[in-house]
């Protein structure tokens, strides 16, 4: 049971940074992007 618990931790820690990483480096084009959709959004509604 605690090797199973650990190895899921193990993932779920990796996970977790892995997302903060790609998020941080998606961050600065975040506005970009939310702008584009709502434009698009907005152009076809």
């Amino acid at each position: 049971m605690n090797e199973t618990l650990s190895t899921f931790m193990k993932i779920a820690i990796t996970a977790i940074v892995i997302g903060a990483l790609i998020f941080g480096a998606l961050y600065g084009k975040m506005g970009d992007i939310s702008n584009d959709i709502s434009n698009y959004i907005e152009s076809n509604s």
